[in-house]
């Protein structure tokens, strides 16, 4: 494989080039793969819960590949067999006539351990030096789960459990083929680490699976009625933006914070308050409005911001607390809210990612003592 034999360790243009050109296929190959199977229901090849299905398999595997990377670089034990059997368990519940929703979960779940093992292979390269071929592999992955998936939808062959057995075959499959280098082994850890490993990672996994699943939750929500398409595009695009908003915090954000050693001076109580001002005014100004497009350019710029915000807990150490946040801020608003106020998905939508704004904000607000 070239990624193997090519090693532009003295062209630095390349190796930028070769970086940002998979970062942005990364970016949107995801999306890309979700927003042609929305178009080939048209042509019947798929249903649109069978989009949804796609959806929250999809989610899985990137929060699994966001997970891998932050374990391997904390260095948490890692106990693979019981992850293994997390997922033998998942994979025989899909098989087992429950709640839809329910189903759509453990899918994405599936999704999620199958993702971990495919970034936890390769997270090595994540260095000055190799990031580009991070990047470059993870496309590898993309290109190959992607292709796959529309191959179900053109022979119309697309089920939960040939989509489990397409994620699943192509992880084994890409985990045989990585290079004996790719096999990191941590250092002997006591039982009682390798649960706490587990823990974490499951924890990591459970609560990003449920604020990561927003936007297919609206999407489902929305299966089966007129609206569908539009949405479907509408949360396309919401998804693309914010994902480029979260590269652009991890990659130059995160970056400055580690060449200084210390916050950037957008980290202050006055830039945070004017922002979260601002954000309050277009919710108000977008709620009462009846256009969908509306609504969504309102949640994108609240759903921009709030990397940022939780981009400073991280580096005050409450990673626990962005995490809790975001789903708790789902469960309350998407389904206890919604039903209980009987309001739109999308008014809903809107409303959790103030929700979720608003609490990053007070505790942001709350840990910034002595900042002005």
């Amino acid at each position: 494989m070239w990624i193997k034999a090519y090693h532009p360790k003295q062209n630095t243009a390349v190796r930028r080039s070769v970086f940002l050109a998979c970062s942005a296929f990364n970016l949107v190959s995801v999306y890309l793969v979700i927003y042609l199977a929305g178009k080939l229901t048209g042509s019947q090849h798929v249903t649109e819960q069978g989009v949804v299905l796609v959806t929250f398999l999809l989610t899985g595997v990137q929060v699994g590949q966001a997970v891998g990377v932050q374990v391997y670089i904390s260095k948490t034990p890692s106990p693979a067999f019981a992850l293994i059997a997390c997922l033998l368990s998942l994979i025989v519940v899909s098989q087992l006539r429950i709640d839809t929703m329910l189903e759509n979960f453990v899918l994405t779940g599936i999704g999620a351990i199958c993702g971990y093992f495919l970034s936890f292979k390769v997270a090595y390269n994540l260095t000055s030096q190799d990031k580009w071929r991070f990047q470059a592999l993870t496309s590898i992955r993309y290109i190959t789960i992607g292709a796959c998936i529309l191959v179900l939808i053109l022979s119309r062959a697309l089920s939960v459990t040939a989509l489990i057995a397409t994620v699943v075959v192509t992880t084994g499959l890409l985990s045989i083929a990585s290079s004996s280098k790719e096999r990191i082994a941590f250092p002997s850890a006591s039982p009682k680490k390798m649960y706490f490993g587990l823990i974490t990672i499951l924890t990591g996994i459970g609560l990003s699976l449920i604020y990561r699943n927003d936007i297919n939750i609206v999407r489902d929500l929305y299966s089966g009625t007129e609206d569908f398409t539009n949405i479907h595009n509408l949360l396309i695009a919401f998804s693309v933006v914010v994902a480029g908003a979260g590269f652009v915090v991890t990659n130059y954000v995160y970056t400055k914070i580690n060449d200084r050693g210390g916050a950037p001076l957008l980290f202050n109580r006055k830039t945070f308050s004017v922002a979260y001002a601002v954000l309050l005014l277009t919710f108000l100004i977008a709620l009462p409005v009846m256009s969908a497009y509306v609504k969504i350019v309102a949640c994108t710029l609240i759903a921009v911001v709030c990397p940022v915000f939780s981009a400073f807990l991280h580096l005050k150490s409450k990673s626990n607390i962005v995490y809790v946040i975001g789903a708790g801020s789902l469960i309350l608003v998407m389904f206890v809210l919604r039903q209980w106020l009987g309001i739109s998905p999308l008014n809903a939508f809107l409303v959790y990612n103030l929700t979720t704004l608003s609490c990053l904000y007070v505790v942001s607000i709350y840990c910034m003592t002595g900042v002005k």
